[in-house]
């Protein structure tokens, strides 16, 4: 029963390790498509204030 309680355990931390990795993956991700965002949002602020003279 012990070996078994173990291999639960180790499967239940395998799990947790995948799931962490697989929020790492989606906050680079995120981080990313939010950097790309900044840089457009101030090309456009840069053009604006030129209009404005």
């Amino acid at each position: 029963m012990n070996e078994f309680i173990r291999l639960l355990h180790r499967m239940v931390i395998h799990w947790q390790l995948r799931s962490l990795d697989s929020q790492a993956e989606r906050i680079v991700e995120a981080r990313s498509f939010a950097l790309a965002r900044l840089m457009e949002i101030r090309r456009e602020r840069e053009c604006k204030l030129m209009k404005l003279g």
